[in-house]
Order: C-alpha cells, then sequence, then structure tokens
C-alpha cells in the first residue's frame, strides 16, 4: 500500500500506483488491513521499559536529536498501552501529506529478556508499525502521551518538520 510519497519520488509515482491497483489495494470488506509481519503483541504487563530513537532516509534531513531510555515501568507500559491502542489505518490509497523520511523506533523491553520493537513514522500519513498487527493511524493525541511517558517535551518529537 502506497501511503505516502518522499521528496524525490516522483518518478516513481505512477509505478506505485499502478502496483497498488494490480495488487488489490483497499479492496474488499472493512476487516482488511496491512498486516505487520511478527508474532502477537506481548501482553501489556510483560514490558518492563523502553527505548527510544530516531531515524531518517534522507541524509540532508536530519532525525530530531531524541534518544532517551525509560525505566520506569508504569510509564513503559503506559507508552505500549497507548500504542496499542491506535485505531487501525483504513485501507486505500491516500494522498498524505510530505513525508521528510523520519522515523522514529520504539523498543519495549519484555520480562522474558526480549524485546518489541514498533516504527513510528510522524509525518507522511502518520503510521506505527506494531509487529502482529494491522498498521496503526497515529493522531495528535498519541504525540503527546508518548512525549510524556518519554519525559521530553512534545514540540521534541512532533509535529516533524525540518
Amino acid at each position: 500500500m502506497t501511503r505516502s510519497i518522499r521528496p524525490g519520488t516522483g518518478c516513481c509515482v505512477f509505478s506505485a500506483l499502478l502496483f497498488a491497483a494490480l495488487a488489490g489495494c483497499g479492496s474488499g470488506g472493512s476487516g482488511n488491513c496491512t498486516r505487520v509481519a511478527g508474532g502477537t503483541p506481548p501482553a501489556v504487563d510483560e514490558v518492563t521499559g523502553l527505548q527510544f530513537s530516531t531515524a531518517t532516509t534522507i541524509p540532508s534531513n536530519p532525525a530530531p536529536a531524541v534518544q532517551v531510555t525509560v525505566t520506569d515501568v508504569a510509564k513503559a507500559q503506559d507508552a505500549y498501552q497507548a500504542t496499542l491502542a491506535l485505531p487501525v489505518f483504513p485501507p486505500g490509497v491516500y494522498n498524505c501529506p510530505a513525508d521528510f523520511g523520519v522515523t522514529y523506533r520504539l523498543t519495549f523491553l519484555l520480562a522474558n529478556g526480549s524485546s518489541l520493537t514498533v516504527t513510528e513514522d510522524p509525518s507522511g500519513c502518520s503510521v506505527a508499525d506494531i509487529p502482529g498487527t494491522c498498521v496503526r493511524s497515529v493522531g495528535p493525541t498519541y504525540w503527546n502521551q508518548l512525549a510524556q511517558d518519554l519525559g521530553v517535551p512534545e514540540s521534541d518529537i512532533y509535529p516533524y518538520s525540518p
């Protein structure tokens, strides 16, 4: 599913739209979604910590310099619960706002020593990829809650603009 168009990819728009149409993107009943590979997400009470980092796919557009480790179990679980509660991104083809190539990585640390990594896009269609679930839609109230759980000003992570 083509959710956003990154700067410099205009030549690929037609190909991406053609691929989406041929793949049946957006067809079917309302129960369809774009699933993220991975097993079943763990229960909230299994989360013991959170590591937040940023990255970019466009070198000339640096990501915000925010790297946070949350050791407060209640805050990490609150961030995880808020992430799981995000609504499913509806199927279809969308014209999203500009996507600046920045992603956020939330690595939820689990009691058994493993982790679950969620990738979020604060620009474009603003989505969250939670392994084992449907792609989620991220709204402004989520960013406020996440910033509180991370202990950073919301303006450090949202709205993102270069």
